[in-house]
């Protein structure tokens, strides 16, 4: 069968930890929101209060987040996945305290060997924490190709802004 598709959610809102406890995940893995396998999806809105925010499987085709406020997210506020090559945008969407479950150890937005075909633009980056992301953009290295990453306010945050391995 064929993915769903054209599914959209505006001024939406998810978490998956209860109470904000790390262990306590509301969802079997304390993952947000996870594509495994779709075909044009939309998000706009808060993610918050999770250990992942939002995981876009390798079968995940034409996604766009959006004008997203991502708070307290303990890991990754958004991993592309390897494979990926449907087009995903990530654009003007606000990320605070990200990967704060353990400083200087997981990515915000971490795009995994192999992921192509995406845009990482116009978002910003911020915390009030001790614990910080290990970088807030991390390509991870291998075959990836066809993505842009721009425009991005990283303003003294983590150790690390972009790392970009891809060969």
């Amino acid at each position: 069968g064929q993915a769903p598709r054209w599914i959209e959610f505006m001024n939406s809102y998810a978490e998956a930890l209860v109470a904000g406890d790390v262990s306590r995940p509301a969802t079997a893995d304390g993952t947000a929101i996870k594509l495994n396998a779709v075909r044009r999806f939309r998000f706009q809105g808060y993610i918050g209060s999770s250990l992942v925010g939002i995981d876009i499987g390798s079968n995940a085709k034409e996604v766009d987040i959006s004008n997203t406020e991502f708070v307290n997210i303990s890991k990754q506020a958004i991993i592309v996945r390897s494979g990926s090559r449907g087009g995903v945008n990530v654009g003007n969407n606000t990320f605070e305290d990200v990967g704060s479950l353990q400083n200087n150890t997981y990515d915000a937005i971490l795009a995994e060997a192999g992921a192509s075909n995406f845009r990482i633009e116009s978002n910003t980056f911020k915390s009030s924490l001790a614990n910080k992301p290990r970088y807030l953009i991390n390509i991870a290295s291998g075959a990836s190709n066809n993505y842009v990453v721009s425009f991005n306010n990283f303003a003294n945050y983590a150790a690390g802004d972009i790392k970009d391995s891809a060969g």
